[in-house]
């Protein structure tokens, strides 16, 4: 079992559930990740970020979690949510893949959820975006062919096809990736490493509204 350093770092707007955290951490542990979630305030209210900017952003917020995670030797990321890319589509993105400590930073995006989702899905879209991000975080791509597929790799785009896109098996990692981080898990998916993302870089760009 791994112990990941999960840290939240949201803009006030947001409020997050037990219900929400609970399927972050339920996913997580079919990685066998055991994942403690903190939660930071964002003071930081723009609009229209770019990668630069998170990156930037990421990296002022992450300690004292971030420094605690490299002392107790457990895998850390920042996922940050805050208002809009600069891509307004976007609903979330795996930024980091700069410096010699690479995919610790992730983000989710408040306003276009909130604009294009019925308040009932929201909760469970911000989720499902949260966990896609994390996963991109691990070197998990998109899957090859779409299919029938409807892991949580599967870009919102395409899910929102599927009638059933939001059901407990959306939140869920295929068991490709599962394999993938089983016998690739030091070497690629550690977040923090210098490996960057193995994903094509638009695809990191994908995860967008139809």
């Amino acid at each position: 079992m791994i112990d990941l350093i999960l840290q939240i770092t949201h803009v006030s707007e947001f409020t997050p559930t037990s219900g929400w955290s609970n399927r972050i951490v339920n996913s997580l542990s079919q990685l066998n990740l055991n994942t403690k979630i903190h939660y930071v305030n964002l003071d930081d209210d723009s609009l229209g970020l770019t990668n630069q900017e998170l990156h930037s952003l990421s990296h002022q917020t992450d300690q004292p979690l971030k420094s605690e995670a490299i002392i107790n030797k457990n895998w850390y990321i920042n996922l940050l949510i805050t208002h809009s890319h600069k891509d307004s589509n976007l609903l979330g993105i795996m930024f980091d893949n700069l410096g010699d400590r690479k995919r610790e930073g992730c983000a989710v995006f408040i306003d276009p959820i909130s604009t294009n989702f019925d308040a009932a899905e929201q909760t469970r879209v911000l989720a499902r975006t949260a966990i896609h991000e994390i996963g991109h975080a691990f070197n998990f791509c998109h899957p090859a062919a779409f299919g029938s597929d409807i892991s949580v790799m599967l870009p919102t785009r395409e899910a929102q096809k599927k009638a059933n896109w939001l059901e407990s098996s959306s939140f869920e990692y295929s068991q490709a990736d599962k394999d993938f981080f089983t016998l690739e898990r030091d070497l690629l998916c550690k977040p923090g490493s210098p490996q960057p993302s193995i994903c094509r870089p638009q695809e990191l760009e994908e995860d967008m509204i139809q």
